[in-house]
């Protein structure tokens, strides 16, 4: 990501114009990885966050989040069939050759 773009998503999360303009590209990744660790909790009545995030954004990044680990098991589930057919295939074409 942009340094520009880090120092957007920053300020749109609520954190200080002055403070995320003048801090250097490592400052920023930083104070965006932790905001991405533990994002500002729901501010009751309203809906949206400190950071500007509503409760169903968030509920959104967690299903993303589950879609995605199910995705990756998936596709781990797929290598091990591949690689257990490729293994079945070897053992089957040495045995033809010896037999």
């Amino acid at each position: 990501m942009s340094t520009e773009r880090l120092r957007m998503k920053l300020t749109k999360a609520g954190y200080d114009e002055e403070t995320v303009a003048t801090a250097d590209r490592t400052v920023l990744q930083n104070m965006f990885a932790e905001y991405l660790i533990a994002p500002p909790k729901v501010v009751a009545g309203g809906g949206a966050t400190k950071g500007g995030m509503i409760e169903e954004e968030m509920d959104l990044r967690r299903q993303e989040l589950e879609l995605r680990k199910e995705e990756m098991k998936l596709r781990e589930k797929e290598r091990e069939e591949d690689s257990s057919r490729r293994t079945k295939w070897m053992s089957d074409a040495r045995n033809h050759l010896q037999g």
